[in-house]
């Protein structure tokens, strides 16, 4: 082969070397960034298992559908969430069977009564102290939100802020939905996280521990 193609040849591997590498590194980071708003959206109440649903929306880079749970208000344990079965929270948004089965699932529930609510409290920091990340280190807060006799405990991340940002009635229930917003991604300082929490009418003596976590 002549010189000056072997040349060309040698060069024209190290520029495919290379554009490989920043494809991968690229991709990379787009695997492990996992921020963005996680939001609530309340699907609604059924009456005849007594489950409130909700799914939760994933506003990132990921596309992903989110979960879909819900509360089952006779259960053990009402306060936990529970997945629903056929919820695939990997798939993507525009999944065509995750979103004909939210759909279905949303005509048949009763909406659940959305209370006007004054969002504003002073958040009390309990503690802080540092969580180590594997490139970085982010402040971990412990605050306490107290609003009409209901007590949140708080992990947040990056900035000490939280609120009870919506409240919601279940017909026929003492239990009401209260939404939680505060800054709960470690990975990311500027997303809104939505947290859900069952609370009952002789709740003022109970401290609730929010945590948001990733589906």
């Amino acid at each position: 082969m002549p010189r000056n193609l072997q040349e060309l040849s040698r060069g024209g591997g190290i520029l495919l070397a290379i554009i490989v590498a920043l494809a991968l590194c690229a991709a990379s980071r787009a695997g492990a960034y996992t921020g963005g708003p996680q939001l609530f959206d309340p699907l609604g109440w059924d009456p005849r298992t007594n489950r409130a649903y909700f799914h939760n929306l994933h506003m990132d880079e990921t596309v992903s559908f989110g979960a879909v749970y819900y509360f089952d208000l006779t259960g053990k344990h009402p306060e936990r969430r529970v997945l629903v079965g056929w919820s695939r929270p990997d798939a993507n948004q525009i999944d065509s069977l995750q979103n004909a089965r939210l759909t279905a699932l949303r005509r048949r529930l009763r909406p659940l009564i959305r209370k006007p609510w004054a969002a504003l409290a002073m958040p009390r920091v309990q503690s802080v102290d540092t969580l180590v990340l594997r490139y970085d280190r982010v402040a971990r807060y412990q605050v306490m939100v107290q609003v009409r006799g209901l007590r949140f405990e708080i992990v947040c991340y990056h900035h000490p802020i939280a609120c009870l940002k919506e409240l919601y009635a279940i017909p026929g229930k003492q239990e009401q939905i209260c939404v939680l917003s505060f800054f709960g991604n470690p990975y990311d300082s500027e997303g809104e996280t939505q947290v859900p929490v069952v609370v009952s009418d002789d709740a003022s003596e109970v401290t609730h521990h929010v945590e948001w976590k990733r589906d």
